[in-house]
């Protein structure tokens, strides 16, 4: 990979943190090791309930949380799914990052 393929991904996450800096929806904000420790408390299921409940209500942000919990376990899909639509900066970022982590790098980049 190229140096030029390499900060095409790292700008956007340089300017989308700037964009997110003091915003209570900034994804870095979300806690995901508690959102581990809560799934092994829980079981996967009825966290996963907990939060899909949560994003019913048509909240953005909720539906963001429920994202950060799928990418909590490792299921990079379906968290992108989640914010796909999602065009705010913080929406961007995870969708982003989950783009990243399934190797899709011009997608993410894009």
């Amino acid at each position: 990979m190229t140096r030029a393929a390499l900060l095409g991904p790292a700008w956007f996450f340089l300017a989308a943190s700037a964009a997110l800096a003091g915003d209570e929806t900034d994804p870095r904000a979300i806690d995901r090791a508690a959102m581990m420790l809560e799934k092994s408390r829980l079981g996967f299921s009825d966290a996963e309930e907990k939060y899909l409940a949560a994003a019913a209500s048509g909240s953005a942000r909720a539906a963001r949380e429920l994202a950060q919990f799928y990418m909590a376990n490792g299921l990079w899909v379906e968290a992108l799914a989640r914010v796909r639509d999602d065009a705010t900066p913080a929406g961007r970022l995870i969708a982003a990052e989950c783009e990243l982590r399934m190797g899709r790098n011009r997608a993410a980049a894009a």
